[in-house]
């Protein structure tokens, strides 16, 4: 006897069908198994994983539990599935992240084929600041360091006059 004989017993039913007492014997009625939605949709915490925007799937689910993931402008926990088209947004550092949902990956792969699951809606940070030149002189944003030999010439110049 093989170990896969004893683990299915002969008294059981046969795989996919139910068992029906009636009339004090059993009869097996095969039933339509629905067909795995595995490849339509996938928790969140994994698919987030496999899109390499978090190092680790447990730093996906902390991300998820703490309210830093939406899907589709809704809060997600990290057992919501997300599908194609559905739009996740995430906190990433400083920045919130928009991605539209392209296609399912369980599994964590190289950054190229990653990239092909989203597509990034992230509108572009604005242009930083731009300093000004008012009479020769460069303001530059306050608190942006010691001045340095060129700018010091150009204060000891206007303080003179």
């Amino acid at each position: 006897m093989t170990r896969r004989e004893e683990a299915h017993p002969p008294w059981a039913p046969p795989a996919g069908t139910t068992a029906v007492l009636f009339e004090s014997t059993i009869r097996y009625t095969q039933i339509e198994m629905p067909e795995s939605d595995s490849g339509t949709a996938l928790r969140i915490d994994k698919w987030l994983w496999a899109a390499r925007a978090y190092k680790t799937r447990s730093i996906a689910a902390e991300a998820c539990t703490g309210g830093k993931v939406s899907v589709n402008e809704s809060g997600a926990k990290p057992h919501k599935l997300v599908r194609v088209g559905d739009i996740v947004v995430f906190r990433a550092g400083l920045t919130d992240k928009r991605w539209k949902v392209l296609a399912i990956a369980d599994q964590r792969g190289p950054a190229p084929v990653a990239q092909t699951l989203y597509e990034d809606l992230t509108p572009p940070p604005p242009p930083p600041p731009t300093a000004t030149v008012v009479d020769g002189w460069r303001y530059t944003q306050p608190a942006s360091g010691r001045p340095n030999k060129r700018e010091r010439r150009q204060l000891e110049r206007l303080k003179r006059g």
